[in-house]
C-alpha cells in the first residue's frame, strides 16, 4: 500500500507498506522476508511482494492467491499448534495419572505390610 509523504524534503515522495495478515506492517521486502522465515511460510517468497512505482509487480490475481494461501497456512500453523498443546496437556495428565496410580499403590503395599508387621508381633 503506497501512502504520500505529507511534509518535509521529501513530500510527495511515495513510501511502501506491506501489511500480513495478522495486522502487522513491515516496510520493506526484507522485514516481509523476515516475517515469512520466522512464520515458517514456504508457499510465498518475496517475489509475491514487489513494488515498482505505482503498482505491484505482480497481477491482482495472483496476489490474491499469494495472500489466500497464507492466511491458509497461517491458520493450519496455528491449528497444529493447537492441536500440539493439547497433545502436551493429555500427556501431562496421564503423567499424573500414572503417578497417583503409582502413589495409590505404593500406599496400599505399605498399609499392607503394617498389618502384617502388626499380625506377626500380636
Amino acid at each position: 500500500m503506497p501512502l504520500s509523504r505529507q511534509t518535509g524534503a521529501t513530500e510527495g515522495r511515495k513510501d511502501v507498506y506491506y501489511f500480513s495478515p495478522d495486522g502487522k506492517k513491515h516496510r520493506s521486502t526484507k522485514e516481509v522476508e523476515r516475517y515469512l522465515q520466522k512464520e515458517g511460510i514456504t508457499s510465498l517468497t518475496v517475489a509475491n511482494f514487489r513494488y515498482n512505482g505505482n503498482k505491484l509487480i505482480e497481477d491482482s490475481t495472483t496476489r490474491l492467491a499469494a495472500v489466500r494461501r497464507l492466511k491458509e497456512e497461517m491458520e493450519t500453523k496455528k491449528q497444529r499448534t493447537k492441536k500440539e498443546k493439547e497433545r502436551e496437556n493429555t500427556n501431562e495428565r496421564e503423567e499424573k495419572e500414572t503417578k497417583k496410580e503409582k502413589d495409590k499403590g505404593w500406599r496400599r503395599r505399605r498399609t499392607e505390610n503394617k498389618e502384617k508387621e502388626e499380625d506377626y508381633n500380636s
